[in-house]
């Protein structure tokens, strides 16, 4: 028998996250959530040896609405493939891009829009340049004298390349493609900004060469994102975990943990 999630009202003031109580249609079964996470170090989100903010985001979101969330860690682009195969339901953080959304990722969409008050976080991205290099970026034209840096399955490689610049995108650790940067084998690289500036605090002889470039070059939503086939069966339990991922973001308690997270 196929266990499937159904809405109810329940009486009185019973109501979760406002969209009515979930409960699970098999008695005894509590549902199970398979979920990857990027396995990259990405300062404060994730961590490969602890628990980053969004792990303990994702445990508050289970707390709220029930069943089981089993996170593992994997390769970024394997995350996506197994996501595309139905071998995982969700998949933490992505950006939005109609590639992703076109291969069988589904985002938190209203009025055919994506819906960013459903978001996990917003970040940026931003240009790291070793200092005095000839690399210019204000906001609209980028201009290189040379190769810049991404990493691999990233979707700032389809705007640098969009950008008119030549990428290399064959690594996907960060700390790779500051070593490209630092060996002279790129001229700048494009990591997500808090990331970023986590390795240049964590390695002061990198900092005294490098410097982060200013403007941004894009601010991005960060979303949970539903496999394709896990959303069709099971959509009413895929949105209130949206909408449980918005209430612990805007809640005293997690903005407390992000405030004095080391």
């Amino acid at each position: 028998m196929r266990c499937i999630w159904r809405r109810t009202v329940v009486q009185g003031l019973f109501f979760l996250l406002g969209l009515g109580q979930q409960v699970w249609a098999c008695a005894g079964e509590a549902p199970v959530l398979q979920i990857c996470v990027g396995d990259e170090e990405s300062y404060p989100w994730h961590f490969p040896d602890r628990p980053g903010v969004l792990i303990h985001m994702m445990r508050m979101v289970e707390s709220r609405v029930g069943g089981k969330f089993v996170i593992e860690a994997k390769p970024w682009r394997r995350c996506l493939l197994e996501a595309k195969s139905g071998l995982v339901q969700a998949v933490f953080k992505s950006s939005y891009s109609e590639e992703r959304a076109a291969e069988g990722a589904v985002f938190p969409m209203r009025g055919g829009q994506l819906d960013t008050s459903k978001r996990m976080l917003t970040e940026s991205y931003s240009l790291f340049r070793l200092k005095g290099a000839r690399v210019e970026w204000d906001g609209k034209q980028l201009s290189a004298d040379g190769i810049l840096g991404a990493q691999t399955g990233f979707s700032v490689v389809a705007q640098l390349k969009g950008l008119g610049a030549k990428v290399d995108d064959g690594n996907r650790q960060t700390g790779a493609n500051f070593q490209k940067l630092l060996k002279g084998r790129v001229v700048a690289v494009a990591v997500q900004t808090q990331v970023g500036e986590a390795q240049l605090a964590q390695n002061p002889e990198w900092a005294a060469r490098v410097e982060r470039m200013q403007p941004v070059l894009v601010e991005k939503p960060y979303f949970l994102i539903f496999s394709r086939g896990f959303f069709a069966e099971q959509e009413d339990h895929a949105r209130l975990i949206w909408a449980a991922i918005e209430q612990v973001r805007e809640s005293s308690e997690y903005k407390e943990l992000l405030l004095n997270f080391k």
